[in-house]
């Protein structure tokens, strides 16, 4: 597209006042080889030398934007990524989830990533590898958790690891966030008495069934 129908385009859509006095203003400036296609956000009435700038840098770049709820297992997130991101694949995000790849010091105990990849809504652009968003998932695990004290329940022999799959129990067999202490109350009580758990969630985890009933064999 050149100079002329740009600025035709830019007056037709109330971006600028006058097609004719842009061209100039572009063409003094010696701009008129520099524009860059694309889609770009402009608001009307703009000043000349504002909607060149925006026109010779190019336009931003193309996002995209996934959700990774509360409660969601690595293998959920892999296929959720995957579906979500169009230049990610499950084949790429398996891989890199392998947690061999990371060194964060609080995966020092775990032989998974389960639970450490942070719940949230993420923003990615095209030169996003799925090892970038992984990166990015356990970075903002440790920016949300990483000021925590867990003196506590350091106290009481348990581990911030320990913690995490307390807390990943209690996320999965809460119905609702009023019955999160109870769980929780439960699941310290039996761990105190060395019971069995008893908590529904962990045998789905286990045999990684989610959307069916458990049975006695189960």
């Amino acid at each position: 597209m050149i100079l002329k129908e740009i600025a035709s385009l830019l007056e037709e859509k109330g971006i600028i006042n006058n097609a004719f006095l842009f061209r100039l203003f572009v063409e003094q400036r010696g701009k008129e080889k520099s524009l860059t296609p694309g889609i770009y956000i402009l608001e009307t009435n703009s000043e000349y030398e504002k909607v060149l700038d925006k026109i010779t840098a190019g336009p931003p770049p193309v996002t995209y934007k996934f959700i990774i709820p509360e409660g969601y297992t690595v293998k959920q997130i892999v296929d959720r990524v995957a579906q979500e991101i169009p230049f990610i694949d499950n084949i790429d995000m398996e891989e890199a989830v392998d947690i061999s790849n990371y060194s964060y010091d609080y995966l020092v105990d775990s032989s998974s990533l389960e639970g450490f990849l942070f719940p949230k809504t993420y923003e990615v652009t095209i030169d996003y590898s799925a090892r970038n968003i992984v990166e990015m998932m356990l970075a903002q695990y440790q920016f949300e958790t990483g000021s925590l004290d867990y003196s506590f329940a350091e106290n009481k022999g348990l581990s911030p690891y320990d913690i995490l799959k307390i807390s990943s129990m209690i996320e999965r067999e809460a119905y609702v966030p009023e019955e999160r202490a109870l769980v929780s109350a439960v699941i310290h009580n039996r761990i105190y008495l060395n019971m069995p758990l008893g908590i529904d969630a962990t045998i789905c985890y286990d045999l990684d069934k989610w959307d069916e009933g458990l049975t006695n064999a189960d």
